[in-house]
């Protein structure tokens, strides 16, 4: 859907900002992020988003790696070790699968319940 408001237009997202941009990897970014932002949220919950050295102690990785890691650089990191950073943290990964007739947009969405974190 488009409308115009003056000299703007709008364009409705498909809910994939990654897909919108036209970016050939859009599912993989997109899910990347989404599981950053769960690393996040849970260094967050645990008191260690300021403090990189104990966040990095955590995860098992150098102080740099968290600098990136809440610097938006998520192209760093491959899906397998932001599941591994969730693990280590804590954090318990939990898929449901539905199928439909088409590929749905977006193509995940994320829930973080807080009574996991402890």
């Amino acid at each position: 859907m488009t409308s115009k408001d003056e000299d703007t237009t709008f364009v409705e997202s498909s809910g994939n900002v990654f897909r919108d941009l036209g970016l050939e990897d859009s599912t993989e970014e997109y899910v990347r992020t989404l599981l950053t932002i769960a690393v996040i949220k849970i260094l967050k919950k645990k008191g260690l988003l300021e403090r990189h050295e104990q966040a990095a102690a955590a995860l098992g990785v150098h102080q740099s790696q968290i600098s990136k890691l809440v610097g938006d650089h998520t192209w760093d990191f491959s899906l397998d070790h932001l599941v591994k950073y969730i693990h280590r943290l804590g954090g318990v990964l939990n898929i449901a699968i539905d199928v439909h007739d088409e590929p749905q947009e977006p193509p995940m969405t994320l829930t973080i319940d807080d009574d996991d974190y402890r």
